[in-house]
């Protein structure tokens, strides 16, 4: 994660150091941050929260999985906990809040998504979205993709990622805004039919 001190916003980055393979990484003695290159920075830069924490990093996914074709990764980039709010009306799509859409659903953003990027060229394209907190990814021994995902309370998900699947986040959901158990009480916003996961790839456990 990094903050963008001259616009008050946090994003995700990959950047990478090119090292010889012949050389020992210790031997190199020290590393400066000009040696790094970024190769990835998430769009658009996010605002700083004004409800619970500024910046919830631990909300932020991160995880990596080189790709079956050899020249991608695949990146979960979490939503930062804005959780079924509303995004704020600095993104791209949000004018204001009658136009304004959550940000795992938003179609112009990178968070709430997995990400596929070309590790060579910097190209990045959105693999999945609907996504909470997936800090878990993984290809199998068929290509297949999954993903584990933090959820509220009684909504974490194992994933069966396809390609421009949808898993519904915060549209539906199986978890409990409030922790309180209460499912049919206390749904997150926009979970009209509670249990159904109705109109979105359903997770598999």
């Amino acid at each position: 994660i990094r903050f963008d001190d001259a616009n008050t916003c946090v994003r995700t980055v990959i950047s990478k150091l090119q090292v010889p393979i012949s050389t020992d990484i210790v031997a190199l003695g020290s590393v400066d941050e000009g040696d790094w290159v970024d190769v990835y920075q998430s769009e658009p830069c996010l605002p700083l929260k004004t409800t619970r924490n500024a910046i919830e990093g631990h909300m932020g996914g991160g995880r990596m999985t080189l790709a079956p074709d050899g020249r991608s990764v695949l990146l979960a980039v979490g939503d930062y906990h804005w959780d079924g709010t509303i995004a704020p009306r600095t993104l791209p799509d949000a004018k204001d809040s009658s136009d304004a859409t959550s940000v795992a659903q938003d179609p112009n953003g990178h968070y709430g998504k997995i990400m596929r990027i070309d590790y060579t060229t910097g190209e990045a394209s959105v693999f999945s979205k609907g996504h909470r907190n997936p800090q878990g990814l993984s290809f199998d021994d068929k290509g297949r993709l999954w993903a584990v995902e933090h959820g509220p309370f009684g909504g974490d998900e194992l994933n069966l990622v396809r390609q421009d699947g949808n898993y519904g986040w915060p549209e539906v959901t199986l978890g409990d805004a409030t922790y309180t158990g209460t499912y049919a009480v206390d749904p997150e916003p926009g979970s009209s039919r509670y249990g159904a996961h109705e109109g979105f790839d359903k997770p598999v456990l």
